[in-house]
């Protein structure tokens, strides 16, 4: 069965955006819609800005399935994918890499110091064990043969459910954070550092795991430079999902040593808080050297879902915090779930978005740089009568022209698991071309300059496939298609 791809080439913004401050405007168009493979499929599951993994000069989108029905493994009916989507001047819709079983997958690091962009996924096991794999970027672009492969210590640990990475050491490597956050005794939870290296390996430089019962220590990970110098620090989101206790924040300071004492421990003021499910970095807020980390959620006893704000100083003893939320609707328990971060309005500082509300009463709240997160300046309507579900899902400048283009997951028929369908929006501030095919990705007069075979999709495959090769003039060409051993299947 193959996907079709609807291209939606739009003159007219389905996003009303509702400015309160003079700032540089906010004018979003929808340039392209991705649709999902079949009904139930979860398209979208997830959404990443993995980098230029293939060293072009353009980040690439990762969009995975969570409930793919044409498995390689015909016994199997639904299985997980991710697909990515190369990048350039053109946007290309068509997929061009995929990692089949892969559940998530986190790019934008150089683990082994080389100066191309590495990936790691996160798979599913038996009993919820955990795997992840390291695919370390290669020269000529990105393969879907992992490099490294470890599995988690023990039933339910779910191994590598959020990772980040930062050069925590500075030596020159990024670092690899690896939560595992729950079990099946108590959901005490433990995180992993590894440190890049050449060679590397996945050999734990760092560990603990918390001695608190159901604190599910590791829930969300981040990594940035909290104080500015030069060492990135990395915060732990611990909820305590299971129990009566406050969230909490450790956060760890980077450093040419590590030790298991977090520098920061910030708790929520109240128990059933959940603090610490959710977790961002923020870099350059304001124009500011220090980073910035918002983590959600402290749910008081009103319901109302807050975000602790946490700024960044020179002495962690300084770290500045504050509760934040969502003044339109003081007790909207949907604020904070979907965010992005980003320099959205061609004005060159730091944008942040975040969701709130539900149904017909969901907007975006926009706080477009120089902000103090209290205020948004724009909030955002989408405007779609046929969706009853509409999510921020990411950010990325698919065509480097220094605007980041906002991702959204809209869903319809979303009461109904078994016909809701998925399509994946891309809006942007300065809208670009789209195609549906490779060979115009970087400009309508692409010419190849030799012979290019790109991989199939998808691969492995039942009964079709798509095979996108490129030749510098009109030629007769000879396809051939082996299987897995080597036998020839097709001339």
């Amino acid at each position: 069965m193959k996907k079709d791809i609807g291209i939606y080439l739009m003159i007219f913004c389905f996003i009303l955006c509702n400015n309160v401050y003079p700032k540089s405007p906010l004018n979003l168009q929808k340039i392209a819609t991705i649709s999902g493979h079949a009904p139930g499929d979860e398209f979208g599951r997830p959404v990443k800005n993995v980098g230029d993994i293939n060293n072009d000069g353009y980040p690439d989108l990762a969009i995975g399935y969570g409930r793919y029905p044409d498995c390689p493994d015909t016994n199997r009916t639904r299985c997980n994918r991710i697909d990515i989507y190369y990048g350039g001047d053109t946007l290309d819709i068509i997929p061009d890499l995929t990692f089949w079983d892969a559940i998530n997958i986190w790019g934008n690091m150089d683990l082994n110091g080389d100066g191309y962009i590495d990936l790691v996924a996160r798979y599913s096991t038996y009993f919820d064990i955990g795997m992840i794999k390291v695919f370390l970027g290669p020269e000529n672009g990105p393969d879907t043969t992992a490099d490294f492969t470890r599995y988690g210590e023990y039933y339910y640990h779910q191994f590598g459910r959020e990772i980040s990475s930062g050069d925590i050491n500075a030596d020159g490597y990024d670092d690899l954070v690896v939560a595992a956050p729950f079990d099946d005794i108590a959901a005490y939870g433990r995180v992993y550092v590894f440190f890049g290296g050449d060679p590397f390996d996945l050999e734990p430089d760092w560990y603990y795991q918390s001695e608190v019962e159901f604190a599910c220590y590791g829930e969300s990970v981040a990594c940035g430079d909290l104080n500015a110098d030069g060492y990135a620090d990395f915060m732990v989101g611990s909820p305590h999902d299971l129990s009566d206790k406050p969230g909490r924040i450790y956060i760890y300071s980077g450093g040419d040593t590590l030790t298991t004492m977090p520098d920061f421990l910030y708790e929520a003021p109240n128990p059933y808080s959940y603090l610490g499910r959710k977790m961002e970095y923020v870099s350059n807020w304001n124009d500011s050297d220090y980073g910035m980390v918002l983590a959600g959620w402290i749910i008081t006893e009103g319901y109302r879902t807050d975000v602790l704000k946490l700024s960044g100083s020179a002495v962690f003893d300084s770290l500045h915090t504050e509760i934040i939320y969502n003044n339109y609707d003081p007790y909207d328990q949907s604020f904070f779930i979907w965010f992005a971060q980003g320099y959205f309005n061609n004005d060159g500082y730091k944008d942040i978005i975040v969701s709130g509300g539900s149904g017909e009463s969901k907007k975006m709240y926009c706080y477009l740089g120089e902000s103090d997160l209290f205020n948004p300046d724009t909030t955002i309507a989408l405007d779609d009568t046929n969706t009853l579900s509409f999510s921020l899902s990411n950010s990325i400048d698919l065509n480097n022209d220094k605007t980041d283009e906002l991702i959204f997951l809209r869903r319809i028929n979303p009461d109904d698991p078994y016909t809701r369908t998925y399509n994946i929006d891309i809006y942007s501030n300065n809208p670009f071309p789209v195609s549906n095919s490779a060979i115009d990705r970087h400009s309508d007069s692409y010419q190849p300059n030799g012979f290019t075979l790109k991989p199939n999709y998808p691969n492995p495959f039942n009964n079709s496939t798509n095979i996108h090769f490129y030749l510098p003039q009109a030629d007769q060409i000879q396809i051939t298609i082996y299987d897995i051993l080597g036998g020839k299947l097709h001339c």
